[in-house]
């Protein structure tokens, strides 16, 4: 990445506080579920996109959400994290019912995919046995009212899929608070910053062209996770070290 952006980052990031909440978020969330769940150290491993990113999303015809509105927030979204990590990202709509895209980039669909659904109806397909939200109790979005949650899929570091569930009665402000926190939650930063219940919380986002968006934050944040070297990426606190080294090295 160009040095100039990383320069800027590391203004807003290279100070213990926000140093320190990189580290946390890069460790275990919510959405650490299945055999992963039960190591620890697993889940804590830092993981990343490697190349480009297709970012489908499908609303249920039973859905609150405005199907525009979700199509145009992860438009924004995807330039907002193409901007900060150097990875091409691609939206499209993938209607309800449609066969899901393989987890592992192909030679067909050469892109790891987040699959960013609003809708529980919407995902029954992903929940059955061998399917990628296998595990998951959709019971958490009424009993606990989970309103909405991010869960991944990596192999060695590589994150190679995420799936962004939201439930279909979320709309108005909780609808963007949600787009906003599970896709960011989706890039690898998956957990909450230190002591808060949520990204947003610590964090807000900003408005841009009347949509929920990254702030300078966030985007400093994501920017900077995704310089360092991949030979970093074995523990938080060894990301954490090298963004320091990184921020050292471009003052």
């Amino acid at each position: 990445m160009a040095a100039e952006p990383i320069v800027a980052a590391c203004r807003r990031v290279a100070t213990p506080p926000m140093l320190e909440d990189i580290v946390t978020m890069i460790g275990p969330s919510e959405g650490c579920v299945g055999p992963a769940a039960a190591d620890g150290a697993r889940c804590a491993t830092p993981r990343r996109w490697r190349g480009d990113i297709g970012i489908e999303v499908t609303v249920s015809q039973s859905a609150a959400a405005p199907q525009a509105h979700v199509m145009a927030t992860a438009e924004r979204f995807a330039l907002d994290m193409a901007a900060a990590t150097g990875r091409a990202v691609r939206v499209s709509a993938r209607p309800p019912g449609a066969a899901p895209t393989a987890d592992a980039p192909s030679a067909t669909e050469p892109r790891a995919v987040i699959r960013l659904i609003v809708g529980i109806d919407a995902a029954q397909s992903l929940m059955a046995p061998r399917g990628v939200l296998h595990g998951f109790n959709p019971r958490a979005f009424g009993a606990k009212r989970v309103h909405c949650i991010a869960i991944t899929r990596s192999r060695a570091g590589a994150l190679l899929a995420a799936t962004v569930l939201i439930a279909g009665d979320v709309e108005g402000g909780l609808l963007d608070r949600c787009l906003l926190e599970e896709l960011y939650n989706s890039t690898g930063l998956r957990a909450d910053p230190r002591g808060a219940a949520a990204l947003l919380d610590v964090y807000p986002a900003v408005e841009r062209d009347g949509l929920p968006a990254m702030s300078e934050d966030h985007a400093a944040m994501l920017r900077l996770y995704y310089a360092v070297p991949v030979e970093a990426l074995t523990t938080p606190v060894a990301v954490g070290a090298a963004i320091a080294d990184l921020c050292l090295a471009n003052r």
